[in-house]
C-alpha cells in the first residue's frame, strides 16, 4: 500500500504531482498527437489525471514495481478507452452511410443504396467479371447467385455452370469482397 503511516496530503507531494503531469503529457503527445480538437485533448488529459489519482488512491500499487510504469499504463489505457468510446459514438456506420446517401441513391464509393430504414449493398458486375477472369473461370452467374443468396443486389444474370469448383468459387467470392 502506498499510504503506510502517511496521510493523503503526503501522497500527492510536489514530486508526485510532477510525475503525474509528466506522464499525462507524455501519453497525450505520444498516442494522441493527431487530435486537433483542443477540448477533446483536454478531456483526454483530465481522464489521465483522474486515472492516475484513482490508481494512487486505491493503494493497489506494489512498491517492488516501477511506479512510473504502473501509472503510465493506467493513464494510457484510460485515455485510449475514452478515445474509443468517443469515436464509437461519433462514427456509427449506419449514421455515416445514412447521413451521406439520399434515399434510393447509389453511392459508388460505398456501393450502398438507402431505402427507408435499411441499407442495401450492391455488388458491382464489373468486379465479378474481373475476378472471374483472374481465375480463368466462367462462374460469373454462379458468383452472382451466391451474392443474391446472402441478400446483396447483383445485376448479373448469366449462364450458370452446373458443378462449379468449390475452391475456385470461394477464391472468386473472396476476391470480389476484397476489392469492393
Amino acid at each position: 500500500m502506498i499510504s503506510r503511516g502517511r496521510n493523503d496530503n503526503d501522497l500527492y507531494s510536489n514530486s508526485m504531482l510532477e510525475l503525474i503531469d509528466n506522464i499525462v503529457e507524455v501519453v497525450v503527445n505520444s498516442y494522441f498527437y493527431w487530435v486537433e480538437d483542443y477540448a477533446f485533448k483536454q478531456d483526454l488529459m483530465q481522464e489521465g489525471y483522474l486515472k492516475a489519482y484513482e490508481l494512487l488512491k486505491t493503494g493497489n500499487y506494489d512498491p517492488n514495481q516501477n511506479l512510473r510504469n504502473y501509472l503510465y499504463t493506467g493513464v494510457r489505457n484510460a485515455m485510449t478507452n475514452l478515445n474509443y468510446h468517443n469515436n464509437k459514438e461519433k462514427h456509427s456506420s449506419y449514421d455515416l452511410y445514412n447521413d451521406n446517401i439520399e434515399e434510393g441513391e447509389y453511392d459508388p464509393n460505398f456501393g450502398v443504396t438507402s431505402s427507408g430504414d435499411f441499407l442495401e449493398y450492391k455488388i458491382d458486375a464489373e468486379q465479378i467479371k474481373k475476378s472471374c477472369d483472374k481465375f480463368n473461370s466462367n462462374y460469373v452467374g454462379n458468383v452472382a447467385d451466391y451474392f443474391r443468396s446472402i441478400g446483396l443486389t447483383c445485376p448479373i444474370s448469366k449462364i450458370r455452370v452446373d458443378e462449379p469448383s468449390p475452391l475456385i468459387m470461394k477464391a472468386i467470392i473472396v476476391d470480389v469482397i476484397w476489392n469492393i
